[in-house]
């Protein structure tokens, strides 16, 4: 059972990672269990970052293309958080710094070396 895109219908789209898993809607909307058919593993709330890692990495059954799609797909997106991170580490750091230059209290400003 897949979501119905239907007129009037809010909310997200579905990951193009669901195409690969039967989907059982659960109680609040939105959300669904899953079962992988290449191998039959079943989720009893499927997690699109999970799903998406078990056809990367842990599924047997899984044609070598697909596999390779997502582990390219969970390598692009982690290098992408982890350059992101890094960013606001630097900008976090240069506000701490300018924080305590406004500290100073009469007119000298005080330089930090980290």
């Amino acid at each position: 059972m897949t979501r119905q895109n239907s007129k009037g219908r809010s909310g997200r789209k579905l990951d193009g990672v669901w195409k690969h898993f039967v989907q059982v809607p659960l109680k609040s909307p939105g959300h669904y269990s899953g079962e992988c058919k290449l191998c039959h593993k079943k989720w009893p709330r499927a997690y699109v970052n999970v799903l998406q890692s078990h056809l990367a990495n842990e599924c047997a059954d899984c044609p070598e293309d697909i596999q390779n799609y997502w582990l390219g797909y969970l390598t692009a997106k982690n290098s992408l958080e982890d350059e992101t991170a890094s960013i606001a580490s630097q900008e976090s750091s240069q506000s701490i710094i300018s924080n305590k230059r406004r500290r100073s209290s009469n007119g000298i400003i005080n330089y930090i070396n980290y």
